[in-house]
């Protein structure tokens, strides 16, 4: 038997027109059905991150903040309220950075960070913050003092969602044995449904 399509022409033998028509169309939901199925788009509510100071582009230079809302990095070019956290550098009169603190592009106290804790171990901090699961923030603040590490932070968000976030390590960037920039790295967890639940 020969079944002819506009887009298929094929001979089948020992089958009836019912099983060849049934085998086209099995084959054809095969092929459309991982494209029907839908991405999962949202974003996750864990992960680490390394912000950085650096400076980037040229004229006009900028550095790139993160948001937590939309888990990903963000050109600081415009003062976008969508950017929840970027390093602000501290430098001495040379122009030599010597440290960071965490800043928010907010320019309203009612969110920002809140320092719950700080370690001299990673150990003890990374205990802190997976036994850290109520949002505790008697005030906000939209820049913070020196970043240090093993430090525990609560930040609440512009959509007033909680974020815990823990300091994991910092890392001042050298050229010729004086520092560029800095690397901190973060892990964090985000509460998208504005509770104060921060369990994972």
């Amino acid at each position: 038997m020969t079944i002819r399509n506009p887009f298929f022409k094929f001979r089948l033998s020992g089958f009836s027109a019912f099983s060849g028509k049934t085998y086209l169309l099995l084959l054809l939901f095969a092929i459309l059905l991982p494209a029907c199925k839908k991405e999962n788009t949202k974003p996750a509510n864990t992960s680490q991150i390394t912000l950085s100071s650096e400076t980037l582009g040229s004229l006009p230079y900028y550095s790139l903040g993160y948001s937590f809302e939309k888990q990903k990095f963000l050109e600081r070019l415009n003062s976008s309220s969508d950017i929840d956290i970027y390093l602000n550098e501290i430098v001495q009169p040379s122009g030599v950075p010597v440290g960071v603190q965490f800043s928010t592009n907010s320019v309203s106290e009612s969110y920002g960070f809140y320092l719950n804790a700080g370690f001299d171990n990673l150990n003890d901090a990374e205990d802190y913050y997976r036994n850290y699961i109520k949002a505790y923030y008697p005030s906000f603040t939209t820049l913070t003092d020196t970043v240090k590490t093993y430090q525990v932070y609560t930040f609440q968000t512009w959509k007033l969602n909680y974020v815990k976030f823990l300091v994991r390590d910092i890392r001042a960037i050298s050229k010729n044995d004086i520092a560029d920039y800095f690397e901190v790295d973060i892990e964090y967890f985000i509460q998208r449904d504005g509770s104060d639940n921060l369990s994972e």
